[in-house]
């Protein structure tokens, strides 16, 4: 009967028969059969596989692939080579330096980015490497398979000669929301001394309604007890990632049981990912990560490794049917209440030091009601 809002029409299909629903709504669903998934593209892609094993762990393997890419993911970091044979068919790249301009009024037009040139030194990977755990092009024949597609990739170059200074980090999340950044990526840590530039930023991005990942930085330590800026910081758009192992134990990164929202399988060097310029590297040679004369790739992992996939997946769940009318706020929610408990319990002694381990298995539904897609964040059906 239609008295219940079209409930008793509603229907749900997925490719994980088992998987819970924690939605009140879901109560009235019902199976019935199956969507493409982005599935496994080692079979395309000639490094995927060797990134198949942490794809499964946090569930990118089964989510339900994006129609097409809409969003713009932002990088706040060391540049990224945006020539690169796996980033070069993103639909839209651009790179600019942060402009920390201070009084300088043009900030006040929204002047804080200067172009910059679309590739990095090979000695400045670190931003190209967070850039392929994100956006590698699935399905194009090289290299790696990113978590998610995207259709604008910004990057945002905060370093000077060698170290990033806190407020140019700020500067370069705020040239990111000038951009139209929906999700901004922060592998990099700042100076004490710039906390204020930094709040000022995370909070114009959650008042915008921009979502930030920020990693919760290298070298063990309690964040709650010797804070580092930014990933101290905390507004309702902003998650601070530490990284696991395949175990869910975390192994030299940074916690907090205040301080730290997420953790991501990434500790040091687990993961393949793309790296700057062309040729084989003398000194990173990998069976299942290596480099050719048309592309670099490289082992990577880390916190900021770690942010990246929480950046993926973020761009996975907003691109997802069920989800592109939610808001920062709700994504940020929603990544938090899907999180794994880590199956590990302890570590050194500090009983769950972080939130929970990334998981979006949930992305394999697709519910739907009254003949169309349901969004569960706004109660749309399409």
């Amino acid at each position: 009967m239609p008295g219940r809002g079209g409930c008793d029409r509603a229907e749900r299909t997925t490719r994980t028969p088992t998987f819970r629903f924690g939605i009140a709504v879901l109560a009235c669903l019902v199976l019935s059969g199956a969507e493409v998934g982005i599935g496994n593209a080692a079979d395309v892609d000639p490094l995927a596989a060797g990134n198949d094993r942490w794809w499964r762990r946090i569930g990118v393997d089964a989510a339900h692939a994006p129609q097409a890419p809409t969003l713009a993911v932002a990088l706040v970091d060391t540049g990224i080579d945006l020539g690169h044979e796996d980033l070069a068919t993103v639909p839209v790249r651009e790179a600019y330096v942060a402009r920390n301009c201070g009084p300088d009024p043009a900030c006040d037009a929204g002047d804080r980015c200067s172009p910059a040139a679309q590739a990095v030194p090979p000695a400045r990977f670190h931003g190209t490497a967070v850039a392929g755990l994100i956006a590698a092009t699935r399905g194009n024949g090289a290299g790696i398979a990113g978590i998610a597609p995207v259709a604008r990739l910004i990057a945002i170059d905060v370093f000077g000669a060698d170290v990033a200074a806190g407020s140019r980090i700020a500067a370069g999340i705020e040239c990111a929301i000038d951009k139209g950044a929906r999700v901004i990526n922060v592998s990099v840590q700042g100076k004490m001394d710039t906390r204020a530039e930094l709040e000022a930023a995370l909070g114009r991005a959650e008042r915008e309604g921009v979502l930030v990942i920020l990693a919760a930085g290298n070298e063990i330590g309690d964040l709650d007890r010797n804070p580092e800026w930014p990933a101290a910081l905390h507004t309702s758009t902003s998650l601070t990632v530490t990284a696991v192992d395949l175990e869910d134990r975390l192994t030299g990164q940074r916690f907090g049981l205040k301080s730290v929202d997420l953790a991501a399988p990434a500790t040091e060097r687990m993961v393949c990912s793309t790296f700057p310029g062309k040729g084989a590297s003398e000194t990173m040679r990998d069976p299942d990560c290596s480099s050719t004369e048309s592309g670099r790739y490289g082992r990577f992992g880390q916190s900021s490794a770690a942010a990246a996939m929480v950046s993926g997946a973020a761009l996975l769940l907003w691109g997802h049917p069920n989800y592109l009318d939610c808001t920062a706020q709700q994504v940020r929610a929603l990544l938090l209440k899907h999180a794994r408990t880590p199956e590990s319990g302890t570590t050194r002694g500090v009983l769950s030091p972080f939130g929970g381990v990334l998981d979006v298995h949930f992305l394999a539904e697709v519910v739907r009601r009254d003949g169309g897609v349901l969004d569960l964040c706004s109660g749309a059906v399409r």
